[in-house]
C-alpha cells in the first residue's frame, strides 16, 4: 500500500492540487475580505470586523491540533481535500494585511466613476478595482504556493491519504534501514526533485518576487 501511495507521479499530482488550490483560496479570500474592510470602513459593522481582524492577527491565539482533528472528523472532512481547502479560506493573515494596504493605495474615484455609469458594487470590484491589483494577487499567490509546496505538516496531519512531495521527503529521510534509499546520493536526488520546481519558479518570477510593487494613480 505504501509503495502505491508514495509513487512519484501521485506525489507530484497531490502536491500540485494541494499547493495550487489552497494558495488560490487563501489569497482570493484575503483579497475579498481586505477590499471590504479597506473601501467600506464607513459601515459600522465593517469597523467592528476590523477590530476582530487586528485581534486575530496580533493576539497569540493558539489552537489544539487534536481539537482541530476532532472538529474535522465530526464534519466528515478529515483526510479530505475539501476540509483543508475550507481551512485555508480564513481570509486573514499576512496576505490580508498586504492586500489591505494595496486597496488603500487605489483611489476610490475609479469606483465612483463606475457607479455613475450604473455599475454595481460587485461588478466595480471585479471589473475595475481587481485588475489594478492583479500583480499583487500573482505575487501573493506565488509566495503562498511556494510555502505550501514545502509544507509537509498539513499533509502529514490532515491529509495522510494524499501525501505530497514534501511529505514524501519527510518520510524519505527516516528510511535509514532501507538500503535502496539510505545512501546519500539517492536522498539528495529525492530532495532535488522537491526543490527543482521552486527553483524554476523563482528564476522565472524573480523580478516580481524580489522587486518592489508600484501602483498607478489618477492623473490630475
Amino acid at each position: 500500500k505504501n509503495s502505491v501511495k508514495f509513487k512519484v507521479p501521485n506525489l507530484i499530482a497531490n502536491s500540485l492540487i494541494f499547493a495550487i488550490s489552497n494558495a488560490f483560496a487563501a489569497v482570493l479570500t484575503a483579497c475579498l475580505a481586505s477590499y471590504i474592510l479597506a473601501k467600506y470602513s464607513y459601515i459600522p459593522w465593517v469597523q467592528h470586523l476590523w477590530i476582530l481582524v487586528l485581534i486575530t492577527n496580533y493576539v497569540p491565539i493558539s489552537s489544539s491540533t487534536a481539537g482541530n482533528i476532532e472538529f474535522l472528523m465530526k464534519l466528515n472532512l478529515y483526510d479530505n481535500r475539501l476540509g483543508v481547502l475550507l481551512w485555508y479560506c480564513g481570509a486573514f493573515g499576512n496576505a490580508f494585511l498586504i492586500y489591505y494596504a494595496t486597496w488603500k493605495s487605489v483611489s476610490w474615484e475609479y469606483a465612483e466613476a463606475a457607479f455613475i455609469d450604473g455599475a454595481s458594487h460587485f461588478k466595480t470590484m471585479m471589473m475595475i478595482m481587481f485588475p489594478m491589483t492583479i500583480t499583487v494577487f500573482g505575487v501573493l499567490f506565488l509566495t503562498k504556493f511556494i510555502e505550501l509546496w514545502n509544507d509537509y505538516t498539513t499533509a502529514l496531519i490532515y491529509l495522510p491519504s494524499y501525501p505530497t512531495m514534501a511529505y514524501g521527503a519527510w518520510v524519505f529521510q527516516f528510511n535509514i534501514d532501507n538500503p535502496e534509499v539510505a545512501i546519500a546520493p539517492i536522498q539528495l536526488a529525492g530532495l532535488l526533485m522537491l526543490a527543482l520546481p521552486m527553483l524554476i519558479i523563482f528564476l522565472i518570477f524573480k523580478n516580481k518576487l524580489m522587486g518592489s510593487l508600484t501602483m498607478g494613480g489618477l492623473k490630475g
